[in-house]
């Protein structure tokens, strides 16, 4: 089945708004960018309401098409400086694409951001086709700056999500390629990203088999001041740095070890060194984990699928932790992301089928319990890093956006959760 993927905008107001961006761009001493360039394609993307058949609860699936749509990825911001337009990445299956785009959540207006051409951009390429475009889920949002960071092979380039803007803000070494997910500080003065050796990189491709996150030598850590262009190196590791993002302007959360699935934070005042904040125990191995204003949350990992859950939150400066028993599958599981900490929820499966749980109470030495805030109706497609949820909190704390599945034709986009009702998690003594 074939859905629209968007109305387009009047050719009238597209040349319009087009020659009041090169205006002001002109204005700035930036090149604008060429008559065939697909940046600045603006149209109107289809926007779905819909009610939960379980819980009743409103969605709105805010992007549709045979592409398949996917926000930063979701230890980082994806919203604009103002909370209004969203960030995400377009995976076009059929060419291999991807490109960034972005979408006014109230207008449902989607403009293009990039052009770029990098060759085998996809993140896993063990996963999925060969594809080009932008450096799949390496991109960040610096939400100070109002710009979206990039990769266009080895250019490090930045987008103004007001005027479109692009700049070449820093360079990747010829002999690396870039690892992992990458992230801004909150100031909005440092870019951090991981890389590792390009030859052994483009030696293991398919059709080899992935190679496994204690298989590279020599990775590094990568801090880019983006006042000044300068790069220092934070530490030299032989081991994958799969995801890497700030906890606050000078201290950055890594992972994982050649040995252990562990949650990692170093700080760029004291280069060279990295604390263990959280690692395996007989409680089970953290996987996922989000920054929040109180502390690190994380989900534990155990060899029981169906029974109970850990869950915690770390507080670098006193190095307390605490944490909690959850009833909780670990199927598809993932900790959300509130930047608050006032809400708990995870995307899950419940009998198999994935939903987003949330817990009202949370109390230190019993088994917690949850309730799905919504039914398995919204199960993605595909089998790499886009068939996530990803579920995280709104700037304006009235919905959660994931990355849901369109059954229609089998695709995923952006989808908004309500969640205005909810009180926050009651955290028992």
């Amino acid at each position: 089945m074939k859905i629209p993927v968007a109305t387009p905008l009047r050719r009238r107001t597209f040349l319009r708004r087009t020659a009041q961006t090169a205006a002001s761009l002109a204005l700035a001493g930036t090149a604008v960018h060429g008559a065939d360039s697909p940046v600045g394609w603006s149209f109107r993307s289809e926007r779905r309401e819909i009610r939960d058949s379980h819980t009743g609860r409103r969605l709105v699936q805010l992007t549709s098409g045979d592409a398949f749509d996917m926000p930063m990825y979701y230890y980082i911001p994806t919203y604009d400086r103002n909370g209004k337009a969203i960030v995400f990445q377009r995976y076009d299956e059929r060419t291999g694409e991807v490109q960034l785009y972005k979408i006014d959540v109230a207008s449902g207006e989607t403009v293009q951001l990039t052009a770029a051409k990098t060759p085998n951009s996809l993140w896993r390429p063990h996963l999925q086709p060969p594809g080009h475009g932008v450096r799949d889920l390496l991109c960040a949002v610096n939400v100070a700056k109002n710009e979206v960071i990039y990769f266009d092979d080895r250019s490090i380039r930045a987008v103004d999500l007001a005027t479109l803007a692009d700049r070449e803000i820093g360079r990747v070494p010829e002999d690396r390629t870039p690892s992992g997910l990458t992230g801004v500080s909150p100031n909005g003065r440092y870019f951090v990203y991981p890389h590792f050796n390009r030859a052994w990189w483009e030696a293991n491709l398919p059709p080899k088999p992935q190679p496994e996150r204690w298989h590279p030598r020599d990775s590094q850590l990568d801090l880019l001041d983006l006042q000044t262009g300068k790069v220092t190196t934070l530490m030299y590791v032989n081991f994958w740095i799969t995801h890497a993002n700030f906890y606050d302007d000078h201290r950055i959360l890594f992972c994982h070890t050649a040995t252990d699935y562990a949650v990692l934070m170093t700080d760029l005042l004291h280069p060279g060194q990295y604390e263990n904040i959280r690692t395996h125990s007989a409680d089970g191995w953290p996987n996922h984990y989000n920054v929040t204003n109180r502390g690190v949350m994380y989900e534990m990992l155990n060899d029981s699928k169906n029974g109970q859950t850990i869950a915690g939150i770390y507080d670098p400066e006193t190095r307390a932790r605490r944490e909690y028993r959850l009833a909780l599958s670990q199927g598809r599981l993932h900790i959300g992301r509130d930047p608050e900490a006032r809400l708990w929820f995870f995307e899950t499966t419940v009998d198999g089928k994935p939903t987003i749980m949330f817990y009202p109470r949370l109390a230190p030495g019993v088994l917690n319990p949850g309730r799905a805030l919504m039914s398995g109706d919204y199960a993605t497609f595909s089998n790499n890093q886009r068939s996530h949820f990803h579920p995280s909190v709104t700037p304006d704390r009235k919905h959660i956006l994931f990355t849901g599945g369109d059954a229609r034709n089998q695709t995923n986009h952006l989808f908004l959760l309500d969640i205005s009702d909810l009180s926050d998690t009651e955290i028992a003594s």
